[in-house]
């Protein structure tokens, strides 16, 4: 049934002072074609942007894009959701953003923190034309009510408003086109449930090879005006740290000295002023899988991790430890402390559920000067493990959020 004149009305009133910029189609009830411009942040031009064939690296998370962008261009719906999940620097939103131009779509995008109040949200949505992309950055940093709002959105591309004032006042179900949300996030356990049963192609970027970087330092230096020898080249790729974005503000520092030529000697110097060069050997155990360390090694990686993020940390004896893997410390303002942390290095098809979690939280409390627990492990936990957890100062990391983590911190 669709709305009264008087219904749709007040709607657009709710709408227009939600929003600040949208204006409603009285025949549709539904949102006009806007013109990208520069009143609306949210609004992105695809035309300069480079599509899929031109980005390097994740070759067959692009190939599972490009595939799916495919199959829906010309279809009579638009793509389902979307989620690019890994770590900071791996260009989740260029992929984002070559996906809407390859299928062709109009974008818009926001990073979720400036997303305070479900208005915030509202605004964009209801500015969303037919077949449109909107790309959303971390969305694990989605307030609640402002979550419940994309949620139902994503399910039935419409807006519960309370129209009305006093005993008038009753819900309305404003309709919204249809679009694609790519959503960015660390990994998918840093998501809530309901957002991700939304979310039907989850894709997840893995570290750059050292071939990737080199093309990559190649095409940034040729696009710049410099004239980089493959020697430089390779060294900038290899401390990259395995992302792109290292990449690209290397390129940028390089290009502001003015030089218009970089040799290795000059590289070297370059990078050694910025405090980088080649990762140092250490005494950290060799690699390739998490899950085939020893529980000790598990622990000294996580106690490595822990220093290059700032903290002091200790690694505590193998017996009497209480369920206490290593005592870290920070001493910075608003979020320093005592931290305690327990390590489970377990195969990623055990799960921990909330009696160890449970365990963990008593080893805290009776502690009495830790500010936080965080338990990190190489597999997952239950959603009874999540929820016990959730309203304690208790943290979880599991296997997704740690390689994460180590990538960050250039551990592997």
């Amino acid at each position: 049934m669709r709305p009264t004149n008087a219904t749709s009305t007040r709607c657009r009133s709710y709408i227009k002072r939600a929003t600040n910029y949208v204006h409603m189609n009285p025949a549709q009830d539904k949102i006009p074609p806007q013109h990208l411009n520069s009143d609306d942040p949210t609004a992105i031009a695809t035309s300069n942007l480079p599509g899929l064939d031109r980005l390097f690296g994740q070759i067959e998370l692009l190939n599972k894009l490009k595939a799916y962008a495919d199959f829906y261009r010309g279809k009579s719906t638009s793509p389902e959701h979307i989620l690019l999940a890994g770590s900071d620097g791996m260009g989740k939103r260029t992929i984002a953003r070559a996906f809407a131009k390859d299928y062709g779509a109009n974008l818009r995008e926001s990073e979720c923190r400036s997303l305070r109040r479900a208005p915030d949200l509202a605004a964009i949505l209801t500015a969303m034309e037919p077949g449109s992309v909107l790309v959303l950055l971390n969305v694990q940093d989605l307030k609640e009510q402002v979550l419940d709002v994309l949620v139902h959105a994503l399910e039935q591309f419409s807006m519960n408003l309370i129209i009305g004032q006093g005993s008038h006042r009753r819900p309305f179900a404003f309709p919204l086109n249809r679009f694609t949300l790519v959503a960015t996030a660390p990994a998918e356990s840093s998501i809530r449930p309901e957002l991700l049963r939304c979310l039907s192609l989850r894709l997840t970027t893995r570290r750059y090879h050292l071939e990737e970087l080199e093309q990559l330092t190649s095409a940034l230096a040729d696009q710049n005006g410099l004239a980089i020898d493959d020697e430089a080249i390779r060294l900038i790729a290899e401390v990259a740290g395995g992302t792109p974005n290292h990449v690209a503000n290397l390129i940028l520092r390089f290009s502001r000295l003015g030089q218009s030529k970089v040799g290795v000697e000059e590289c070297r110097e370059m990078l050694a002023a910025f405090g980088l060069g080649p990762r140092p050997v250490g005494s950290l155990p060799d690699f390739a899988n998490l899950c085939e360390l020893s529980g000790v090694d598990f622990e000294k990686v996580v106690s490595a991790m822990l220093g290059r993020m700032g903290f002091r940390s200790e690694i505590t004896k193998t017996t009497g430890d209480g369920g206490v893997d290593i005592v870290a410390s920070l001493d910075k303002p608003f979020v320093g402390g005592r931290y305690l942390i327990q390590c489970k290095r377990f195969d990623v098809a055990t799960q921990i559920g909330a009696p160890m979690i449970r365990e963990f939280y008593g080893a805290v409390v009776a502690d009495g000067s830790a500010v936080k627990g965080i338990f990190v492990t190489t597999s997952t936990f239950t959603n009874q493990a999540r929820d016990f957890a959730r309203s304690l100062p208790i943290e979880l990391i599991d296997g997704q959020q740690l390689q994460s983590l180590l990538e960050q911190s250039d551990i592997i």
